[in-house]
């Protein structure tokens, strides 16, 4: 899916006669995440282009809830040193997946007992083809692994960040970009960052890529920042960013895996971090902005 480069003038020029980007993008049946590609790497300079990417990501993904879960870096693909191609066609009709999935199962059997409705990714989905070092899929099997296995489960909606490896497989195509997008219950919500609404307060997802520039322009006013790629769990304080652990197995330190549970509360947000074995570790907190 490349860029519609007269598409995509056509829309900017129309957004600065007055129409609502969420408006245009829902019209002219096209991907939020490329069309913002576009008008930073080629408008970044041009300020009502910029304010509409501010006004569109208020409001684009909502999360009404006050409890969520936030993941990253689960890297479907990857293989376990004990596994093979062979490995992964018994296991496409089996009721779970490869070992490396066992810690995405894990969060997502937490959220259904938990009656949690929402998940927010932090990047890499996928293991992709960006780290030659790592035993993964082929990627076509990857895509087709994908399908089969994302759990898509009625009343549980992902909210997904791509990551670098996500980025280096689904944006160049490698992998069809509409697999991901037509998952049940997942929606992609950017590249490299993004914003969500969440209690009706703006937060910043982040993952770091070093094949894109994507939206370093847009910084919006936000609560704090959700960050993936480092597979580590760590709090900044004086910056409000978290760092989201993996969920990744295969080739990680079993002592880095884990996973968020965010509530918010009526004075401060709530981070809990449960390990591997799905326990509750130890717990961040940040006072919301308005009340420092």
């Amino acid at each position: 899916m490349g860029l519609n480069i007269p598409q995509y003038e056509n829309i900017c020029t129309l957004i600065k006669n007055g129409f609502q980007m969420k408006n245009l993008i829902k019209k002219e049946n096209i991907v939020d995440y490329r069309l913002i590609d576009y008008i930073m790497k080629n408008k970044s300079d041009d300020i009502e282009l910029l304010k509409s990417i501010k006004e569109y990501y208020n409001n684009a993904y909502v999360i009404n809830n006050n409890r969520c879960l936030v993941i990253s870096d689960n890297h479907m693909g990857r293989l376990h040193q004990n596994e093979d191609y062979n490995t992964y066609l018994r296991r496409l009709n089996d009721e779970y997946g490869l070992y490396n999935e066992k810690g995405l199962y894990m969060a997502f059997n937490y959220a259904i007992s938990n009656n949690i409705n929402n998940i927010i990714h932090a990047g890499d989905l996928l293991e992709g083809n960006s780290d030659p070092n790592t035993k993964r899929l082929p990627v076509n099997a990857q895509e087709e692994y994908l399908k089969m296995k994302y759990p898509q489960i009625n009343g549980i909606n992902t909210f997904l960040l791509l990551g670098n490896h996500d980025y280096n497989t689904s944006y160049f195509c490698e992998i069809n970009e509409q697999v991901i997008r037509n998952i049940n219950y997942l929606d992609v919500i950017g590249v490299n960052y993004s914003y969500i609404s969440f209690c009706n307060r703006l937060i910043k997802v982040s993952h770091y890529s070093k094949l894109s520039d994507f939206y370093e322009n847009i910084d919006l006013p936000y609560e704090f920042e959700l960050s993936g790629h480092s597979h580590s769990e760590y709090m900044v304080e004086e910056r409000r960013k978290i760092g989201v652990p993996a969920l990744a197995v295969a080739g990680e330190l079993d002592s880095r895996i884990g996973f968020y549970e965010l509530i918010d509360e009526e004075h401060e947000y709530l981070f809990k971090l449960f390990d591997k074995d799905c326990k509750y570790t130890k717990e961040y907190v940040l006072k919301k902005l308005s009340l420092k």
